[in-house]
Order: structure tokens, then C-alpha cells, then sequence
């Protein structure tokens, strides 16, 4: 090598990026001639609530409330359905682990009552959960209490959302759930 030339030679290496990692683009040649090799794709970008998702979390009418978590379950929307509940309810384990096996779970909201209590309302359903994925079988039914602030001056946005503070899950399958 003459000594120009290696003078040159780290002002090339410079040039040419001295030394990086070549694009995954650039380092993929096809295995035989004519096969095409496909680009790795990028890893799934997490996305908040939607507008629509965050106006049923607000709503102040327990009935939409549970038909949208309802909806959350359905669609497997595990993430969403969890902003549902309060970070201290009661039986949420339990919950989740009788939802974790299903595949396609079908909710239905059956009865609903609500009731006020020194300042705070709660609001008991009764949900059936089945697999849809599965041949028919038993339907399970769990009873959640949800709780909001009534309207109490100087409550915060939180305190006036219905939130699910318990799961009590149903000792025995049910086969109808009662309206």
C-alpha cells in the first residue's frame, strides 16, 4: 500500500459511514435466484383510548358504562376493559383469570340496579360471560359493583366516573341469566 493510499484510506472509511450497520434493507439477499425476502415488520405501537372509549369511561349513566365495558370484553380489548376498573376492587384476579382461557368471550348484561348511599352511587349487574370459541357449554356469572361520587361539590373528574370496585364470580355455572 503506498502512502497516499493509506492516507486515504480512513477519510474512505469516513465516507462510507465508518463502519455502520448496514439497513436490514441492504443486508437481505434472496436465498435463490428470483425469491423475494420480505422487510421484518415494525413492532405494533400501543394506542391510548379512542375519543368514543374515553366518553363511555366519563359516561355518568351506569347502563352505558357496563354495556362498554361489555363491549371491551368482547373484542378482547384487555387493556381498555382494565381502565374500567378501580386500581383497589375486590376480585379483579379472579375475574381476569376466568376471562384469560376464553377466546371469544361473549358478555351479556343482565339485571342492573342502582342506589345511592351518603354522597356515592353504586350500581350492581349481573354479567354472564361464555365462550364463544368453544362448543356450547356453561355460562358463567359474575356480579360487579360498580361506585361514582354523586355529584358532591368539589369532586374530581375520577371521583364522578363509575368505576368497578368488586367481582364477585358465581359458585356454580349458570345456564340463563335472568333479566
Amino acid at each position: 500500500m503506498t502512502r497516499r493510499a493509506a492516507l486515504l484510506l480512513p477519510v474512505l472509511l469516513l465516507a462510507t459511514g465508518c463502519g455502520r450497520a448496514a439497513p436490514a434493507d441492504e443486508l437481505e439477499t434472496p436465498s435463490e435466484p428470483g425469491e423475494l425476502t420480505e422487510p421484518v415488520p415494525a413492532p405494533p405501537v400501543p394506542v391510548g383510548p379512542s375519543a368514543d372509549d374515553r366518553a363511555a369511561l366519563e359516561n355518568r349513566d351506569c347502563t352505558a358504562v357496563v354495556t362498554a365495558f361489555a363491549g371491551a370484553l368482547q373484542r378482547k380489548a384487555t387493556a381498555y376493559a382494565d381502565l374500567f376498573w378501580h386500581p383497589q376492587a375486590e376480585g379483579k384476579a379472579g375475574f381476569d383469570a376466568l376471562l384469560a382461557p376464553m377466546v371469544a368471550p361473549q358478555p351479556q348484561v343482565g339485571s342492573l340496579g342502582e342506589e345511592g348511599a351518603a354522597g356515592s352511587l353504586y350500581c350492581t349487574v349481573d354479567l354472564a360471560l361464555a365462550d364463544g370459541g368453544t362448543p356450547a357449554g356453561a355460562v358463567t356469572t359474575a356480579r360487579l359493583v360498580l361506585k361514582r361520587v354523586n355529584d358532591v361539590d368539589g369532586a374530581t373528574a375520577q371521583q364522578l366516573r363509575w368505576t368497578i370496585r368488586s367481582a364477585t364470580i358465581a359458585p356454580e355455572p349458570a345456564s340463563v341469566l335472568a333479566h
